[in-house]
Formats: C-alpha cells, sequence, structure tokens
C-alpha cells in the first residue's frame, strides 16, 4: 500500500484556500456538500468553543476507502463531474461538488484538520491529519500526512472531519450559522437532514423553513406561475422553479434579493439580476429560484466561491435577461397587491370605507381629498399603522357630508334635512326642515294657524305671542328698539321660508324643480343654516303674557 500524498502549488492552495472563504457558514458548507454527495441521510455540526474552539462534521454517508482519499479527496482541482462514474450518486443526488477545491475552505478558518472515515461495507477505519503550516512549507509540492488504518468490525459508515486550531477566537452564534446554511442550500428534506449544535447542547435542525422563519410574509408568488405570464422565447424558463415572497416590513438585508439554486445549492447569493435597488418593491422581496440546469452549462458558468454566476457567459446573459424580466413583473403586482392590501387594513383598523367616504364630498373637496390619500393609503411602501392613523384623523377632521357637517345645524333642521341632503335631493332637504320649523312654531304658540298668517300673528310687531327677545328684555345694555327690530326679524324672516319653500310647489311641479340648478347644494346650506338660527331664537321665546 502507498502513502497519502496531495499534489499541489503551495500558492495555490494559500489563494484557494484562506483567502477564498474566511466565513464559519461557507467553509462548513463545503463539507456538508460533500455529505450530500456521499450519499448521507444526515450531516452532524458540533460547534465548541469553551475548553476549546474547533469544529466536527459528522455524517453516515458512504465514507472514503484509502484510493477513494489518494485519488479524489487529496487531489486539488479535480473535475469531479469528468472524473466521476455518471453525474448520479447511487441515490439518485446529482454531484453538487464541481471542482474539488471545497476541502481547500476549511483552512480559511482554521489550521488542523483531521479526516475520519469509513467506506460502506468495510472493516477499515482510515484516519489522517491535515495541517497547515506543514502544507505551506512544502517546497517540492507534494505532501504526505500522516495516517492510520485500523480494523472496525461494526457495521456504520461514514466520514468524521474535525476543524481545530481555529482562527476564531469569539463564541459562535449557532443560529446565526444556522440560518447562513439554510440559505446556502435548498435541497433539505426528509431524505437529507442537516443538524447543528453548540457545545453538545440543544440540536437545531437546519431546514429550508429556516430561511425564513423570523420573517413576516405578505404576498407569494410561484415561479412557474410568473414564468408563464412572461412572453419570451428563453428556452428554459419552463425549467425554473422557486418562490418569491414580499414581506410587510422592509427585508432584512442578508435576506434582500432572489437566491439562485443548482441542484440544491448555491450558485448566485441574493440580488435583482441587473435591476438596481431603486424601486421600493425591492426592500420587500426575498426568495430563491431552482435552475438545475446550470450544472450542465459550462464549466465556468459558476464562480469559484459559489457566490454568482459569471454573467458574461452567453448562458447565463440569457438567463439575466429573462429574470430581470421576472423581477420586473414581480414589482408590479407588488404595487397592486399591496395597495389593496393597504385600503383593506385601514379599513379594518379606522372602520372608514374611503370611497365611500369621498363619496359625500363636493368634487373639488373630493379630488383634494384622494390626492391625500394617494400618497398615504395607496402608497404601498407606508406602513400600515401609519397610514391607517393618518386616514382616522382625516376622517375625524373632514367627516362624511362635510359642507353639511361644518354648518353645525340645529338638531331639529339636521334630523329633518339629513335623508333629503345625503340623497342630494337638496330642495327636499329644506322644505322637510322648513315643515319641521312651521310645526315647531305652532305647537308653542299654541296656534292652530298655519304658514304665512302663522308666523304673522305669532311674531307681529305689536300682538307677537312669542317673544323671542324675551331673555335679554332686561340688560341695559340692549336697547328696546334693537329687541324690537329682532322680533321684527323673526316674524319676516319665517315668512321668507315658509314664502321661499313650500309656497314655491304651490306653483311648479316638484320633479322640474329638481332637474333644473334653481336651488343647489349652497343654496340648500344656506337656508338650512338660517332655519337653524330660527329654532334658535324660537327655542328661546317665552309666551307673551
Amino acid at each position: 500500500m502507498s502513502d497519502l500524498e496531495m499534489s499541489f502549488d503551495p500558492h495555490t492552495i494559500e489563494h484557494l484556500g484562506i483567502k477564498m472563504y474566511s466565513r464559519v457558514a461557507n467553509a462548513i458548507a463545503e463539507l456538508v456538500a460533500n455529505a450530500y454527495d456521499a450519499d448521507a441521510d444526515t450531516v452532524h455540526i458540533k460547534l465548541y468553543d469553551k475548553d476549546e474552539f474547533k469544529i466536527i462534521v459528522e455524517d453516515d454517508g458512504i465514507g472514503m476507502s484509502f484510493n477513494d482519499i489518494n485519488s479524489c479527496f487529496l487531489r486539488i482541482g479535480r473535475k469531479r463531474r469528468k472524473t466521476d462514474e455518471g453525474r448520479k450518486t447511487l441515490k439518485g443526488r446529482t454531484i453538487t461538488g464541481k471542482k474539488g477545491l471545497g476541502k481547500l475552505a476549511l483552512f480559511g478558518i482554521g489550521k488542523s484538520i483531521n479526516i475520519i472515515t469509513k467506506k460502506e461495507d468495510s472493516d477499515k477505519q482510515i484516519s489522517f491529519n491535515l495541517d497547515w503550516d506543514e502544507i505551506i512549507t512544502q517546497n517540492s509540492g507534494s505532501y504526505r500526512p500522516h495516517y492510520t488504518i485500523k480494523k472496525d468490525e461494526l457495521t456504520n459508515h461514514g466520514t468524521t472531519i474535525i476543524l481545530s486550531t481555529l482562527k476564531r477566537k469569539t463564541p459562535f452564534d449557532i443560529q446565526s450559522i444556522s440560518n447562513a446554511l439554510s440559505r446556502l442550500f435548498n435541497f433539505m428534506n426528509t431524505n437529507f437532514k442537516i443538524k447543528i449544535n453548540c457545545n453538545d447542547g440543544n440540536i437545531i435542525d437546519v431546514g429550508q423553513e429556516n430561511k425564513y422563519d423570523n420573517l413576516n410574509i405578505q404576498f407569494q408568488w410561484d415561479m412557474q406561475d410568473l414564468c408563464n405570464e412572461i412572453e419570451s422565447n428563453y428556452i428554459r424558463k419552463c425549467e425554473l422553479k422557486g418562490k418569491i415572497l414580499s414581506t410587510q416590513k422592509p427585508v432584512v438585508s442578508d435576506y434582500r434579493g432572489i437566491t439562485l439554486y443548482a441542484n440544491g445549492r448555491l450558485v448566485n447569493s441574493a440580488g435583482f439580476f441587473g435591476i438596481s435597488e431603486a424601486p421600493v418593491a425591492l426592500s420587500y422581496i426575498t426568495g430563491w429560484i431552482e435552475a438545475d440546469f446550470i450544472d450542465e452549462e459550462a464549466e465556468e458558468l459558476i464562480s469559484t466561491d459559489r457566490q454568482s454566476l459569471n454573467w458574461d457567459i452567453d448562458q447565463a446573459q440569457e438567463l439575466q435577461v429573462f429574470l430581470f424580466k421576472i423581477i420586473q413583473l414581480v414589482t408590479k403586482k407588488w404595487n397592486a397587491q399591496r395597495k389593496q392590501e393597504n385600503i383593506k387594513k385601514t379599513k379594518e383598523k379606522t372602520g372608514v370605507d374611503i370611497k365611500s367616504w369621498t363619496n359625500t364630498m363636493p368634487n373639488k373637496l373630493k379630488n383634494d381629498i384622494e390626492k391625500i390619500i394617494e400618497k398615504v393609503v395607496e402608497k404601498p411602501e407606508l406602513d400600515e399603522e401609519i397610514a391607517s392613523d393618518i386616514v382616522k384623523q382625516l376622517h375625524e377632521i373632514i367627516p362624511k357630508y362635510p359642507y353639511y357637517h361644518f354648518r353645525e345645524l340645529h338638531k331639529e333642521v339636521k334630523q329633518a334635512s339629513e335623508s333629503g341632503y345625503q340623497s342630494k335631493d337638496y330642495y327636499k332637504a329644506f322644505l322637510e326642515a322648513a315643515k319641521r320649523y312651521v310645526n315647531a312654531v305652532a305647537k308653542k304658540s299654541d296656534d292652530s294657524l298655519d304658514g304665512d298668517p302663522l308666523m304673522s300673528k305669532v311674531f307681529s310687531e305689536h300682538n307677537y305671542k312669542l317673544d323671542v327677545v324675551k331673555r335679554y328684555s332686561n340688560n341695559s345694555k340692549i336697547r328696546d328698539f334693537v329687541l324690537k327690530d329682532i322680533r321684527r326679524g323673526q316674524m319676516f324672516l319665517s315668512k321668507g321660508v315658509v314664502a321661499g319653500g313650500r309656497n314655491v310647489l304651490s306653483h311648479t311641479e316638484y320633479e322640474d324643480l329638481k332637474k333644473t340648478e334653481l336651488f343647489t347644494e349652497k343654496d340648500c346650506l344656506d337656508l338650512l343654516s338660517l332655519l337653524s338660527h330660527l329654532f334658535k331664537r324660537l327655542e328661546e321665546s317665552e309666551q307673551r303674557k
């Protein structure tokens, strides 16, 4: 049996190892991908930051033989897609590893890598160690790690990798690492589980749901439905899958954008495929797209660190053009749905039906209010709580039928005229209020006359039955002729209401009058205000003794 041997250019190792990966999650992701490719059911990540900083990654995959280690694991830059037999594992998984550089990622976060592995159906367990300080000092371009082989009759199989001598000296944020891993992969399901814990504490299951656990999702769109809405000659559009989501409030930067996966593994970090982030909608958009065909394209299509596609390549440019259209469509849908949702929520929170409310306003005021509402409620990016508060306050200031409301009509006038006014039957509104006044005068004066004769008698200059200024008669500051003029004014104004209201219908058909502009909304409000004044005087009046 020959020795284990790694062949390399030391400078390549340094560039692709330390300088390519510095985040824990990204480095661990390479081992998770290896476990997936090895047909593991479970990969368990154990973090330690107490007595010693170290990371242990265990999987129950098929493991490696001595020959596998030498010809595959220790070979830098091996193109697995060309050397592995077929593109599928025994469980039918598409191989995610592509360039044979993943193991170098570990040197970006630590200096010592201990590998323990046992091949399926083998009775030998192999253990070997890769030491960064030893590797980087090798001038020969080859490195022979120390290894041991021991007998293991147990049926278990798989690979354990222990990463120690870590550069990190601060505690692990297990939740943050879990969330980061969930964004780097899209193949977690019942057939492949990722588990993580720290210092042998509670185990967290890393799943696709982790990506959006803390997000308040408002709308979502299925990728296939979106693709079907877009007219395009892009030949791969039917192969795209996934979901695009929007949140109630702006998405935190780590989640903002659409992540692109191929065969369950990240190939382009979250972004908007060429659209600038100027549209407000993009602050609320997240999600993922599965484009497995990317793995079938040119080797150079995916960057080495798997954070982006090489968009200058023709195949990538064709995809980008189509995804650009997808984002434009989603932005349009978000604006429309968010606007309707804001209107709906505003009505629920305030009880104000905006359309019904503004329809009670005169045209000029209605147009002005609708412009304000459009800037507030229909502005999709405005928080619904703020929008609701503004609408509520605006409604309190300007209620339904604002001109009618602002006149502060006498309660009797309001009760009698309200129905006619709201139905825009302005003459009827005035006529009903005038009738109410005439009846009130007759009742208080205890007189059986009606109309003009009633007003002339009850408020006559000399023999009046009701004194509308009696309470002011002992006020030395008010002269007698002033009180006399007010009495006469009550009579003439009351007679005018009868003449201008009830008597008109003696000579004109009601329907014909409605069709003219002889009696407008403003005429109605002016006369209702007059009636309110007359009612006030009537309420203050006293029977003459």
